[in-house]
């Protein structure tokens, strides 16, 4: 069901899908609501906003290997 409120220009009646594809989305949705998928994402967000700073870097012509591995060593600890 959509809301109103939010999505006023959309007509359900249009919408003629099966019910396998309303169940999958359905279960697509809920588990994408669900608790652990919030906080694993979360999670993953973070962590990964260490090292786009560092592959940036690390894509560079005149990087040098110790100076790379030095930065990766950083991130680490």
């Amino acid at each position: 069901m959509v809301n109103r409120r939010v999505y006023p220009e959309v007509n359900e009646s249009r919408w003629d899908w099966d019910n396998d594809t309303k169940t999958t989305a359905h279960g697509i949705k809920s588990s994408l609501q669900s608790f652990g998928v919030i906080v694993g994402f979360s999670v993953l967000k973070n962590n990964l906003d260490y090292l786009k700073g560092l592959s940036a870097k690390r894509q560079r012509r005149n990087i040098d290997v110790f100076e790379a591995y030095t930065m990766i060593d950083n991130i680490k600890s």
